[in-house]
C-alpha cells in the first residue's frame, strides 16, 4: 500500500494521512522486529547445536 496515493484520491484527509503514516511505520517496525528475532533465534540454535561457532574439541 502506497501512503502518498490516498490524499489526492480523497480517501483520507491531511490529518488522517499523518496518523495513517504513523500506523504504517509502526506496522513496518513489527516486521523488522520479527525478522531480527527470527534471525537471533536461528543463531541461538545453530550455536547450541555446534553447527555454527562450535569448538574444535
Amino acid at each position: 500500500m502506497q501512503k502518498s496515493g490516498h490524499i489526492p484520491a480523497g480517501i483520507v484527509s491531511d490529518r488522517e494521512a499523518i496518523d495513517a503514516g504513523r500506523v504504517l511505520n509502526a506496522a513496518f517496525l513489527t516486521y523488522v522486529a520479527s525478522t531480527v528475532s527470527a534471525m537471533l533465534t536461528l543463531l541461538y540454535f545453530l550455536l547450541r547445536s555446534g553447527i555454527f561457532g562450535g569448538s574444535d574439541d
